[in-house]
């Protein structure tokens, strides 16, 4: 017999049993003991990535029934023989940096020495655990699709060295583009391309970058503008990207290329040369990984997009939208939370379209009662793919910062619509009834600015950046900061620049621009000059659009004497 619930004790005796089943006594003959021998702990050896953690199993051999017993709920004392690299407590493993230890706990058990002697013994469990860096790898295109407007979208997909997806929660994936030339922005010739198109050089993104337990992501090539110079002539030219990720236990958590050099060439052929180059029996020009000829523009028609029909008797899709408060100061960033839930008996499949936010068109009446509808334009550069799954009885829910598709920038009372649509690219697919329909909101008040309550939105927001270990959750703490427009937010921006790397930096860039004012600018120019270039990139680009923005010669004049500097470092 055993005391199930204190495997420790072992058992109360063994041999032949005689029971009074009146009075509950027990008579045993040739007494004797079973004990334990051999302890360990398994996984053995436990693997495991920097970032991750994993539960040991301490398990001892059971003399009496030959088997392996589980005695990790009598095993105190455990340790690692270096806690830098592994620590354990309770029986779980953190992994902590690169390297090898041997890890184990402590346990008294009664040991099998002879047949009338078991004593309890101290028995010393123990594991050899190996804490290793996984990195993005083996990066591959799965597809290639032509969106319309001139617009192209392809798919990639990674994995991790370790063999699992979730091991890169410590790493981001993202691209840098070179446009020829040392000038940032760099300017699209025109002709043949649409005037004042231009992007920063290098441009670096997306910002936030992918998380790496992602292993998927969309890169977009798109045409800027329809408006070609006419007459039409041709020309191209080549910019070079990289794929690249950052890992906070690799390399100090710099950049390490996944991919590339890859050639993106933009081409434009005059109605002439185009003639000329499919009459002649030259070969066809040489296709690079990212091939753009804007010959033919055509935009498609907007639909419906979710994938999926109702059963019988179910309600299907359903969708919620709800706003984090229906009170908020000018200047905040005003949050809404989208959950859609599954009520069909089978998975089903949501095209949220680029950043999964495409889909979500916002139609908002001012407090002038000027309506306005809006949604977001497709950028270039890489995003999240923005399908997701969504399984029988479950949800999917993101916050959205509203202020991304309208702006918020008078006292009163708004009131806001929100929809679905079909994005660009999706395929043809039958929205469940009502999902696509305009939603009302509550209405929405906006108070005057209160810097107090400002400043304390960004202190909270600036803890989560320095101390979640989410980087999704930093990516929405960033984003929510770049849409506090307020002077306020300036030194929280600058600060934000500098966390993941550089990261981060487009986000802030973009906050500062939107605040502008002379502590926006002096922060853009400071930042401007960071050896970072994932910092001082979009900084100058972000000084440059001030530039050609502001209508105050002063401001207009600091800036453009910075970036005159710029080019002399």
């Amino acid at each position: 017999m055993r005391d199930l619930d204190h495997i420790g004790v072992g058992y109360l005796y063994e041999g032949k049993l005689v029971i009074d089943k009146n009075w509950g006594h027990g008579y045993y003959g040739c007494a004797g003991c079973c004990g334990y021998e051999t302890p360990g702990l398994i996984p053995n050896p436990m693997p495991g990535a920097i970032g991750t953690g994993a539960n040991n199993t301490a398990q001892a051999h059971d003399m009496c029934t030959d088997s392996w017993v589980d005695v990790t709920s009598e095993t105190a004392g455990w340790t690692s023989t270096n806690s830098g690299i592994v620590s354990i407590a309770n029986a779980y493993s953190n992994f902590v940096s690169v390297g090898s230890v041997t890890g184990s706990g402590y346990v008294q058990l009664p040991q099998q020495l002879a047949r009338l002697g078991c004593p309890v013994t101290g028995f010393e469990p123990q594991n050899n655990q190996n804490s290793v860096c996984a990195v993005p790898t083996n990066l591959k295109q799965l597809s290639a699709t032509d969106i319309g407007g001139g617009n192209l979208q392809f798919k990639y997909a990674y994995s991790s060295s370790t063999g699992n997806l979730n091991d890169l929660a410590g790493c981001t994936v993202s691209e840098i583009v070179n446009y020829p030339g040392t000038e940032n922005p760099y300017v699209w010739p025109s002709p043949p391309f649409p005037s004042k198109t231009s992007n920063p050089n290098p441009s670096i993104g997306p910002t936030p970058a992918i998380s790496g337990p992602a292993g998927v992501f969309v890169d977009t090539h798109k045409l800027p503008s329809t408006n070609f110079p006419v007459p039409s002539s041709s020309g191209s030219f080549t910019a070079t990207q990289y794929y690249r990720y950052s890992c906070s236990c690799a390399a100090n958590g710099s950049y390490q290329n996944i991919d590339g050099p890859l050639s993106i060439v933009r081409s434009v052929y005059s109605a002439e040369a185009f003639t000329a180059r499919s009459s002649s029996k030259e070969p066809e020009i040489s296709m690079y990984r990212h091939l753009l000829d804007f010959l033919l523009l055509t935009v498609g028609s907007m639909a419906l997009l979710v994938n999926g029909q109702s059963g019988s008797g179910e309600r299907g899709l359903t969708i919620e939208y709800k706003l984090a408060s229906t009170s908020a100061a000018l200047h905040e960033p005003i949050l809404m939370t989208v959950t859609i839930s599954n009520h069909l008996g089978t998975d089903a499949q949501v095209d949220l379209g680029q950043d999964r936010k495409e889909a979500f068109e916002v139609s908002v009446e001012q407090p002038d009662h000027k309506i306005s509808d809006a949604k977001l334009p497709l950028h270039e550069g890489m995003s999240v793919v923005g399908t997701v799954g969504i399984a029988p009885g479950s949800s999917y829910a993101e916050t959205l910062v509203l202020n991304q598709w309208q702006a918020f920038s008078q006292v009163g009372l708004y009131k806001i619509r929100v929809r679905l649509v079909r994005p660009r690219g999706a395929e043809e697919s039958r929205l469940p009834e009502g999902l696509g329909s305009w939603a009302d909101l509550p209405p929405l008040q906006i108070t005057p600015a209160d810097p107090t309550r400002l400043a304390a939105i960004c202190q909270d927001l600036k803890a989560t950046l320095e101390t979640s270990s989410s980087y999704p959750e930093v990516a929405e703490a960033a984003l929510e900061l770049s849409y506090v427009e307020d002077p306020i937010a300036v030194p929280y921006l600058q600060d934000m620049a500098f966390l993941r790397y550089g990261a981060l930096a487009s986000l802030s860039a973009n906050g500062l621009e939107r605040v502008g004012g002379p502590s926006a600018v002096n922060a853009l120019i400071l930042l401007g000059k960071n050896s970072n270039v994932a910092i001082s990139s979009p900084a100058r680009f972000s000084l440059l659009q001030l530039e050609q923005a502001t209508s105050d010669p002063a401001t207009r004049e600091t800036i453009k004497n910075a970036l005159a500097e710029y080019l002399h470092d």
